[in-house]
């Protein structure tokens, strides 16, 4: 009886190997059963991303209350006005300082 061989590279070897002319090797757009990807894992990877950047873009509009408070030990004509305005953004108005104060 005639066989016919041809030669293989085993990538998990990393050998050449003899391997009946019928054998069938990997292409590149055949998948084997146990390389398919499950729907399972798939969903999971992406509940897990869309859940990741649910929580990236809700941290960036925290809506968290911030109190802008003037330090009471420095000096009147130096201190900030903080005021809320009408539309509810609070407004710090600094004062210039005069060029006397500075010592250079």
């Amino acid at each position: 009886m005639n066989h016919i061989y041809k030669i293989v590279f085993n990538k998990s070897t990393q050998t050449w190997m003899a391997v009946c002319e019928y054998a069938r090797g990997v292409s590149c757009n055949s998948v084997s059963a146990g390389n398919k990807p499950s729907i399972k894992g798939m969903m999971g990877k992406v509940t897990a991303l869309s859940f990741a950047v649910f929580v990236a873009l809700q941290s960036a509009h925290a809506n968290t209350p911030t109190t802008i408070l003037a330090d009471k030990s420095a000096d009147k004509s130096l201190q900030p006005i903080v005021l809320p305005t009408a539309s509810g953004i609070t407004s710090v108005n600094i004062t210039t300082p005069q060029c006397s104060r500075f010592i250079q």
